[in-house]
């Protein structure tokens, strides 16, 4: 995803937030913006507070009661499956439940670049270091992946979610 687009997209994001009475608040990290380096940081003091913006049940196909439990794990590795054709790649684990504090690898390739959904919290390690494939979820929250090539940010296609307890 290029920076302009990521720009656009967070952009947008926050508009919609701010017209919703969001406030800002301090969380307490801050993150790599999408900079043709990745050396960019934002201060996530500066984004607005996302409270309830989550995805929800049924992004992807997954509910709570359908992912994988994956609690007892201090990291996770999903890979991609598929026969070859572009209708038929798919994640490894579509659906998983974490700790927070838990290490997730995702694949991240030409073939299969690695998204955050837009419905996922502002502060997703997903969407600080979009060239990066392992991510510590240290929030609570339902974060919503897909691949660019396969997937939508709607949860069709090559897509999954995380949800972090």
């Amino acid at each position: 995803m290029s920076d302009r687009v990521l720009r656009s997209s967070l952009t947008a994001s926050f508009l919609v937030l701010a017209a919703c009475g969001s406030t800002p608040s301090t969380p307490d990290a801050t993150r790599a913006d999408a900079g043709n380096d990745g050396s960019t940081t934002v201060d996530a003091a500066s984004l607005p507070d996302t409270g309830t913006l989550t995805c929800n049940d049924g992004y992807a196909g997954c509910t709570t009661a359908s992912a994988t439990d994956d609690t007892s794990m201090t990291s996770v590795t999903i890979g991609v499956v598929g026969d070859g054709t572009t209708s038929n790649y798919m994640y490894s684990a579509t659906c998983i439940r974490i700790h927070t504090g838990t290490t997730v690898t995702l694949p991240n390739s030409t073939l299969h670049p690695l998204a955050a959904a837009s419905c996922s919290p502002t502060d997703s390690p997903l969407i600080s270091t979009p060239a990066a494939t392992t991510f510590t979820f240290n929030h609570a929250g339902r974060y919503g992946y897909f691949c660019e090539n396969h997937g939508a940010d709607g949860g069709s296609g090559m897509a999954g979610l995380i949800i972090v307890e």
